[in-house]
């Protein structure tokens, strides 16, 4: 598993709980983190609940930066520094093991 980012986040929503939030299917927050940072919107496109999908979308405004690429330049885990295809590369000498 990648922990690709980590930080606080607020919800901009100040009057609605996120719980209330996620249950409408949207939540507006500002992230404050190591890579992701600014306003970010979570949408629910569909399904509900185990089986519902989300969108998560970069909205403008402070901390957009069209020109950063973090899942390309900083593609790696915040805790282990390692990548995915680190982590999905068959260890030498011996058999995978996958773990739960």
């Amino acid at each position: 598993m990648i922990i690709w980012g980590r930080g606080q986040y607020r919800n901009l929503r100040e009057r609605t709980d996120m719980a209330e939030c996620r249950d409408e299917g949207r939540l507006d927050i500002w992230l404050e983190g190591e890579k992701p940072a600014g306003t970010w919107s979570l949408r629910r496109t569909g399904g509900q609940g185990e089986r519902s999908r989300w969108l998560l979308l970069k909205r403008m405004g402070d901390g957009a930066d069209a020109r950063r690429d973090p899942l390309r330049f900083e593609p790696q885990s915040v805790v282990s520094g390692r990548t995915l295809e680190e982590l999905l590369r068959p260890a030498s000498g011996g058999s995978r093991t996958r773990t739960r």
